[in-house]
């Protein structure tokens, strides 16, 4: 209610004293993004300076509708008629977990008056801008600084003005955690023709920086979903939106690598299950290889030593009888949890070729063909780092039982296992 008195109190001010003219204009984008907003032009000097206060509400891709508040100026010199100048900012006040202000620069010349009057039209406007935004994650704490370039046509006729924008992201900064180096894996055994990478809650350790030349070479699709216990409905999301153009998905997190362990390769992995619904595959944790400190290089490289098929963990169970699903999203009901999933026919079988009708944790693990390393703890100072945080399936920052869980979950009785060595000469030359 306080945005609303605000936004009203913004634009009909200057119209309560005869002093504005108001505009409303609306935008939609891609994946169900949409805009809608009001703003007033208030005259400062006229015809040289005026404001233009702004409210809108804009609804992102997950359907999450945000308030904007924005304040534009228009600057337009005597000596200089043909160009207009313009400076300003909007901000988006926290919901959701998230945040944002940006501030805007541009300039446009006015084609009616360079082409003297020979244009059927009131105004016409060709011009661009620069537009840097900070996103502001919260819980845990997060940044993303984008900068984009625009374009726009703006046309005035019979009083309406109609305009053409085209915006184009030039780049992007992250400040949190090193990059997933297990992307070039799949690239390099050509299993997909795209790779679509969910950020959930701002919390995977991933640094865009790095992600970006994977997005350039349209290997990854990035898609950002903040906020808080957002894995399931990330998972759902993605089978919604794929679930007619992939024949497989893998739900697996940033620290997960299916590994083969015999010589088939995954397209023929997945052939061999074609009929099935899901491909269960069991993990096998992996500890720190003695890291206290994170070490430069690849995962793969500096990580070799892990659990036993039936190392138990703390709660008494076997920590490798957990499991990971490609699944076909065409036969995806729903998530039960991110172990689980509910199909809507068929059946889901593990790496064997059996069907999986009992619960996870009541079987042992299956290692035949494929298995996920679970790089969990990696070095004892990631670890640390990571558990400092809430987790996107909901698990609540640790504090100080994170030491206690890295003892618990830093495994090493098999040492120096070799199985990913020749992934690394390829990930380096590649």
């Amino acid at each position: 209610m306080k945005k609303l008195i605000i936004a009203f109190a913004l634009i009909a001010a200057p119209l309560a004293f005869g002093y504005g003219q108001i505009d409303v204009s609306g935008a939609v984008g891609d994946d169900g993004y949409s805009v809608l907003r009001a703003s007033v032009g208030v005259p400062i000097v006229p015809g040289v300076l005026s404001i233009r206060p702004s409210y809108a509400t804009v609804t992102d891709d997950h359907s999450s509708t945000m308030s904007q508040f924005g304040l534009m100026a228009k600057v337009r010199f005597p000596f200089l008629d043909l160009v207009e100048f313009g400076a300003g900012g909007y901000y988006v006040p926290k919901a959701n977990q998230y945040s944002n202000y940006s501030y805007d620069l541009n300039a446009a010349i006015n084609l009616e008056n360079l082409l003297f009057d020979l244009l059927p039209t009131d105004e016409l406007k060709l011009g661009a801008g620069y537009r840097g935004i900070m996103h502001s994650f919260y819980k845990p704490d997060y940044d993303n600084h984008e900068h984009d370039i625009y374009f726009f046509l703006t046309q005035r006729l019979a009083g309406w003005d109609m305009e053409v924008n085209y915006t184009k992201a030039m780049y992007s900064d992250d400040t949190i955690g090193k990059g997933p180096a297990w992307l070039d894996i799949p690239y390099l055994t050509s299993v997909y023709s795209g790779y679509l990478d969910y950020s959930i809650g701002a919390s995977t350790g991933y640094n865009f920086t790095i992600v970006r030349p994977y997005i350039e070479r349209g290997i990854v699709k990035w898609i950002n979903w903040p906020g808080a216990v957002m894995q399931i409905q990330a998972y759902m999301d993605c089978v919604r939106k794929h679930k007619w153009n992939v024949r497989w998905i893998a739900f697996i997190d940033s620290d997960e690598f299916i590994t083969p362990i015999s010589d088939m390769t995954l397209s023929q992995f997945l052939e061999k299950h074609n009929d099935a619904s899901g491909i269960e595959l069991n993990w096998l944790m992996y500890g720190s290889n003695g890291h206290d400190k994170a070490p430069g290089g690849l995962v793969i490289e500096n990580f070799k030593s892990h659990s036993a098929a039936d190392s138990e963990s703390e709660y008494g169970t076997s920590i490798n009888r957990h499991i990971k699903t490609i699944a076909n999203p065409r036969k995806v009901k729903k998530f039960l949890e991110p172990h689980s999933v509910r199909y809507l026919s068929g059946h889901a079988v593990d790496s064997s070729g059996s069907i999986t009708n009992i619960y996870f944790l009541d079987r042992p693990a299956v290692y035949c063909d494929f298995r996920i390393n679970h790089y969990y703890t990696k070095s004892k100072e990631e670890f640390l780092l990571r558990k400092s945080r809430p987790t996107p399936d909901g698990v609540k920052a640790q504090g100080t039982n994170a030491e206690n869980l890295f003892i618990q979950n830093d495994f090493d009785y098999v040492k120096n296992d070799t199985v990913m060595d020749k992934w690394i000469k390829l990930l380096k030359d590649n």
